[in-house]
């Protein structure tokens, strides 16, 4: 693994994570002002082949805009930005963005093929982030 580091505060968080070879970043700002309201978020990187981590990468994007943010995946580098959401909504939203950087870094076994895409997907919205269809 590596170190993982954040920043915290009333209004403001930066949560950079290294775990093994996955890196995930989450930036947000959330206060009463909307206009000032944002939360991005990257995670790139794992052991798996390139194929598999360009799945992850389709998956997150997927999961991201499903959240409502304008997301890009990019070979295995997935970024997502929301901005301008009240705070109750985005403090929502950020707390379903932490259970997704911590799903991602189990997903590089999970995704062999183009075909289980769509069932990780749909366990992640049921809330079952351990993934208990693989039993």
């Amino acid at each position: 693994g590596g170190k993982s580091f954040a920043i915290i505060s009333d209004s403001y968080l930066n949560f950079n994570s290294r775990l093994g070879y996955h890196f995930g970043m989450l930036d947000a700002y959330i206060s009463e002002e909307r206009n000032d309201n944002y939360i991005t978020f990257q995670f790139k990187g794992g052991a798996a082949t390139l194929e598999r981590r360009e799945r992850r990468a389709r998956l997150l994007q997927r999961l991201l805009t499903d959240l409502g943010f304008k997301a890009q995946a990019i070979g295995d580098l997935v970024r997502g930005r929301l901005v301008k959401y009240p705070a109750a909504a985005s403090e929502k939203i950020l707390e379903g963005v932490g259970r997704l950087l911590a799903f991602a870094r189990q997903l590089d076994l999970a995704l062999a093929s183009d075909g289980i895409l769509d069932r990780v997907y749909q366990a992640f919205q049921e809330e079952d982030y351990s993934l208990s269809f693989l039993d």
